[in-house]
């Protein structure tokens, strides 16, 4: 889920600090340049500072999440916020589409106290488009707000970057993307976390690629190995993984991933034993179905299991030895 907040939002902590002053005095410059690298965030700022800047809350911070402003925003239905269409394959805003804006930015906004324009990659638009948002930028409406992102604003003329208030995204420490892995409920090893955030040299969307691709087929697998396990299926379970018996590596990754969701199972059956809820930090299908399926001691015994595989994966156990110790010790049921 993207951030809604500026709190949410990972990195950049002075950028962010400027922008907590701009919303607390309700001052957000007409005109806005978000540069950086692809996967720096620059769009999710973007939307976080138009959220601000139609919210219509009178105290406390905003954006507030709760007005009908802010509402129609996360619905991605407001009025206000607009997204100016691009010229087909060109990538770049049409000529028409600014003079159009021209029009539409001196009426009055619809619902909200300011109208919000968001050109999005503004690094591919011609110098004619350029020299056409420049014209509403010398002549703003006091109500209009303009927000452009693009990689470097060394692809804008000169004159648009003077007329803008320019911030710069850095690439985030590898900490903080590490423990941000964390929090989207990717059932993966810690070390694998902690590798993606280090090949990401500090760009979120670049360590989310990384992982999404690396987990794509081991979630796969990982359907199928939980449905042999809940079936009893011993034979099937063993033909599953015979496409794996040559790969150590994603053999160990199949096992971290299904040990890490028997232990969201496990919190799961304790949440509905104790009344509590557990939807917030447990949202695996397949832990809901082990959870549904078995019980607590059962859960509790596949994880020994589990682990007992893992340490004898580490040991250098023969693959295919390890493969039918694991099969014959999953299928007890």
């Amino acid at each position: 889920m993207l951030p809604l907040k500026l709190d949410d939002f990972i990195g950049n902590d002075r950028i962010k600090q400027e922008f907590r002053r701009m919303f607390k005095a309700r001052n957000i410059p007409n005109s806005i340049i978000i540069e950086g690298e692809s996967g720096l965030g620059k769009s999710t700022l973007s939307k976080i500072i138009a959220n601000a800047a139609i919210c219509s809350s009178i105290n406390g911070v905003i954006p507030c999440l709760e007005c009908t402003n802010c509402i129609k925003f996360k619905e991605k239905a407001h009025p206000d916020v607009i997204y100016p269409q691009k010229l087909g394959t060109s990538q770049s805003f049409g000529v028409d589409e600014i003079r159009k804006i021209k029009v539409d930015s001196y009426s009055s906004p619809n619902e909200a106290p300011s109208k919000v324009y968001i050109f999005e990659d503004a690094q591919s638009m011609t110098k004619q488009a350029q020299n056409a948002i420049l014209w509403l930028l010398e002549n703003p409406s006091e109500h209009a707000i303009f927000l452009l992102t693009c990689n470097s604003t060394r692809f804008l003329i000169d004159t648009l970057c003077s007329r803008c208030q320019i911030f710069s995204l850095s690439p985030v420490d590898t900490n903080l993307v590490a423990d941000y892995l964390r929090l989207q409920n990717f059932e993966i090893s810690k070390e694998k976390i902690n590798k993606a955030a280090e090949n990401s040299r500090g760009n979120i969307k670049k360590a989310l690629k990384e992982l999404s691709t690396k987990t794509d087929h081991t979630s796969s697998l990982l359907k199928s190995v939980t449905d042999s396990i809940l079936k009893g299926d011993e034979w099937n379970l063993l033909v599953l993984l015979e496409q794996i018996r040559n790969d150590r590596k994603s053999f160990a990754s199949l096992i971290a991933l299904l040990l890490s969701t028997l232990k969201n199972a496990a919190i799961i059956k304790s949440c509905e034993k104790k009344g509590a809820p557990y939807e917030g930090f447990v949202k695996s299908n397949e832990a809901k179905l082990l959870a549904q399926k078995l019980e607590l001691q059962e859960i509790l015994k596949l994880i020994e299991i589990s682990q007992e595989v893992l340490k004898y994966q580490e040991l250098n156990m023969a693959l295919n030895v390890l493969i039918v110790h694991f099969c014959s010790k999953m299928c007890f049921r």
